[in-house]
């Protein structure tokens, strides 16, 4: 009677090893392919970027942004440390979720700003619905609220109106209605990226009602010292007030 031939005859092993390395291979392709991440970074300077998957993000200056090349996963996640405006493509099947800081903010599709330098995180919400996380902790924002995480408080505190400048940086119009010279200087100093000091601690609470549209620093300073009769003195990279 004729042998019966072995199944684990040595075409068949050597096809058996050809597929798993074939296999094998591609899964770590298919690896490499997700694990591929894209940085972006700013020093002094904004950058507007479209994500993979079309939405917008608007970096502010020192921020670093992250995320996969493709999102093929059941979720869009990316990292953010600094401050970054974004305009999220709807996509239900898809949440989009920031990691900031230790907190985390999850959409569908909505229009908002984050802001994470430190562990304080901020949102703020221009339109839709926004999930803000830390922990345990959590709320839900909608068009026109705020949150912050207090590090040291370790708790997340809504703001009762949301701030006129928080998009500045982004639109380059500033708004100021009866605030202190105080709030103005900090809101310019941050958004400009220059130190402005206020050498005489009585002039903090003069109170100032202005609006600046893509002014520069300089003529932003002026137009406050003709109108509170004050002295502006520029000093290497700094001013004084």
């Amino acid at each position: 009677a004729p042998k019966k031939q072995s199944f684990f005859s040595p075409f068949r092993i050597a096809a058996s090893i050809t597929l798993l390395l074939t296999a094998g291979l591609f899964t770590i392709f298919l690896s490499q392919k997700n694990s591929e991440i894209i940085s972006l970074k700013t020093t002094n300077h904004t950058l507007e970027k479209t994500l993979p998957d079309g939405s917008i993000v608007f970096l502010n200056a020192n921020t670093t942004l992250s995320y996969p090349a493709d999102f093929q996963q059941d979720t869009r996640e990316i990292n953010l440390t600094g401050e970054a405006f974004f305009k999220v493509q709807r996509d239900e099947s898809k949440p989009f979720i920031i990691h900031a800081n230790g907190s985390d903010i999850r959409v569908l599709g909505t229009s908002f700003n984050v802001k994470a330098y430190s562990k304080n995180v901020k949102v703020s919400v221009e339109s839709g619905k926004v999930e803000f996380k830390h922990d345990k902790k959590q709320t839900l924002l909608v068009r026109g609220e705020e949150a912050e995480f207090e590090a040291e408080k370790d708790t997340i505190k809504r703001a009762a109106t949301l701030d006129k400048n928080t998009f500045a940086y982004k639109t380059k119009t500033f708004v100021f209605e009866d605030s202190s010279l105080e709030h103005v200087i900090k809101v310019l100093s941050e958004n400009y990226h220059t130190k402005i000091i206020l050498k005489n601690n009585n002039i903090k609470t003069c109170r100032l009602t202005t609006t600046f549209n893509n002014e520069t620093l300089p003529n932003a300073l002026n137009v406050i010292a003709e109108t509170l009769n004050l002295n502006i003195t520029p000093q290497g990279e700094k001013y004084i007030i």
